[in-house]
This record gives C-alpha cells, structure tokens and sequence, in this order.
C-alpha cells in the first residue's frame, strides 16, 4: 500500500465547496480510482485541511511466485 498525507494548519473551508471552479481534486480521485486507488478530502473552517491519497500496490512476490509455480 502507498500512501501519501498532506496536511496543513490553516484556515480550513467547507467541503462542498472544494470544487467550485477547480477540478485538480476531482481530476485526482478520477485517475486514483482508474489504478484501485482513493483520495480522501477533510477540512474544516479554522481547522486546517487534509488530503489522503492512497493506492494499494499489486504483491510482487505473489506474482513471482504464481509465474514460477505454472513454468515447470
């Protein structure tokens, strides 16, 4: 699983009004969700804002192995 949490401190806004105008949070939770993967939006006014975007990573070793175990 890759994460990644970018968090600030500042004055925060109403959710709703994430994207009025602006699409650089939709156009993430579009390409995001294309690979398995999401971007969750938390702010409130006074409170700061957070952005988690998250995907989770195919196992390697699980294909290795499955690849090895079908080439005998």
């Amino acid at each position: 699983r890759w994460r990644m949490v970018i968090k600030d401190n500042g004055a925060g806004f109403p959710p709703s009004e994430a994207a009025q105008g602006r699409h650089g949070l939709e156009n993430m939770r579009r390409r995001l969700g294309a690979v398995g993967g999401s971007c969750l939006l938390r702010s409130r006014p006074g409170r700061g804002t957070t952005v988690m975007l998250q995907v989770i990573l195919p196992n390697e070793n699980r294909k290795n192995h499955a690849h090895r175990a079908g080439a005998k």
